[in-house]
């Protein structure tokens, strides 16, 4: 019975491919038109070949893959360009920096998409809304409050509606 025999190793697991011309020119071209680039060769994991991140002055960043670690060398030492391992330095703060920037910057487009289209501006891009914004008791919908005992309405009427 066949059920129980080997096979022989491939090249590679399945999805890995190895950088291409495409990727070896989006990378120069990602320092010829930013100054102050460095890049940061990444090790290969289970997932992924060795890539390379380079960052420019103001974080902006690109990652595409690369034929190994001195593939990366070769590559920064031919564009003039400083080289590190990630693995042993981290990433630069300004990364993270323009990271957090678009984040903020896309958070304040969805909250102007929403204002702009005459709705409630929502917490997150998601427009939902966290457990912990859950209306307090005697609120309506969205937090308006909701009248409680009174001339028109009974004892019985102003429980809390469960929500």
């Amino acid at each position: 019975m066949a059920w129980f025999r080997r096979r022989k190793a491939k090249q590679g697991s399945p999805g890995d491919r190895p950088a291409n011309r495409g990727d070896i020119e989006h990378l120069e071209n990602f320092v010829r038109s930013r100054r102050g680039v460095e890049a940061f060769i990444e090790p290969r994991t289970t997932v992924t070949e060795t890539t390379l991140v380079l960052v420019a002055h103001d974080g902006e960043w690109t990652r595409r893959r690369i034929d190994g670690p001195e593939g990366a060398r070769q590559f920064a030492h031919r564009l003039a360009i400083p080289v590190y391992d990630v693995a042993l330095v981290g990433y630069p703060k300004r990364m993270r920096e323009f990271n957090e920037r678009r984040r903020q910057a896309a958070r304040a487009a969805a909250q102007g998409n929403a204002a702009a289209d005459g709705a409630k501006p929502a917490d997150g891009a998601t427009g939902l809304r966290s457990i912990g914004d859950a209306p307090a008791t005697g609120s309506g919908p969205g937090g308006t409050p909701r009248p409680t005992a009174g001339p028109d309405r009974s004892a019985e009427d102003s429980r809390p509606a469960s929500t």
